[in-house]
């Protein structure tokens, strides 16, 4: 399965949290767009998907 960036959901990412990471926000917005879950160690650059713990 392939997973592709959705650079409207990375941009508005941008717009609403600009100190993140391209990369953080592009992982993001992949987890977002396909209803993904997102697992990671690097907590601290995805708090801002309120997502649960």
């Amino acid at each position: 399965m392939r997973y592709a960036v959705d650079t409207n959901v990375v941009s508005e990412l941008m717009r609403s949290h600009p100190d993140s990471a391209i990369e953080g926000l592009m992982v993001a917005s992949i987890a977002l767009r396909n209803d993904a879950m997102l697992a990671t160690r690097n907590t601290l650059d995805f708090d801002y998907l309120d997502t649960p713990p």
